[in-house]
């Protein structure tokens, strides 16, 4: 739910913070990027002022849902460490895999969620929205096309899946064949993470959180001028 302040100095309407002028408004864009990821993420916290204001106030953005979930598929290093990052950016973690002895709570402790089911049949029964994280670990392009052609279907935040680039073409290749549109192929994203710059789970972990942060928040992957 977002937030509505009225007639206060500084409004949030969702993308936007705003100080009010006689003659009109000065908007405050660092302002606004903050007060639109605090109710993604289910937190409420204070944005301003803005030094740019004549009468600097600081806005109260409440967050009032919970936070978004991060769905890992497949019970793999990989994924353990990314079920302790999703965490630490405030998002409620479920692991699911087929394999009822890889998925288990022992092997991964961080996660508020582990399943043992297959995994187009629960993201088929689970509860989703668009706040929602979608990353496929299983490194299996042939038997995640259930899994991914679904996903596709469904108004998720992010769909990311390992593989190469040879992975990842024939992925989508199966899926254009199964009759997937292409503005639906457009959304799944390969997990950069398979790079070769890439070689333990931690760093793995943290390039998939910094391109789902950098997705989810619409940056462009590049520092500023």
């Amino acid at each position: 739910m977002e937030p509505s302040l009225g007639a206060v100095p500084g409004v949030f309407d969702g993308y936007h913070t705003f100080c009010g002028t006689a003659g009109g408004a000065v908007t405050d864009q660092a302002g606004a990027d903050r007060a639109r990821a605090l109710p993604r993420a289910g937190r409420t916290g204070v944005v301003g002022p803005h030094s740019a204001c004549p009468r600097p106030q600081p806005v109260l953005v409440h967050g009032a849902s919970t936070g978004p979930r991060l769905l890992i598929f497949g019970a793999t290093d990989p994924a353990s460490a990314l079920s302790w990052a999703g965490g630490f950016l405030s998002y409620r973690v479920t692991v699911c895999d087929g394999r009822p002895a890889g998925a288990t709570a022992a092997r991964f402790p961080y996660a508020d969620e582990v399943v043992a089911d297959r995994p187009h049949r629960y993201l088929r029964r689970t509860q989703v929205d668009e706040r929602t994280v979608v990353c496929v670990l299983t490194r299996d392009a042939e038997g995640d096309i259930p899994l991914v052609r679904l996903a596709l279907d469904l108004p998720l935040g992010y769909v990311g899946a390992m593989g190469s680039w040879s992975d990842h073409e024939g992925r989508l290749r199966t899926l254009r064949e199964e009759g997937v549109a292409e503005d639906r192929l457009m959304r799944l994203r390969r997990l950069i993470a398979f790079d070769r710059s890439t070689h333990t789970p931690e760093e793995m972990a943290v390039s998939i959180t910094a391109e789902i942060i950098s997705h989810v928040s619409r940056g462009v992957g590049r520092p500023p001028p």
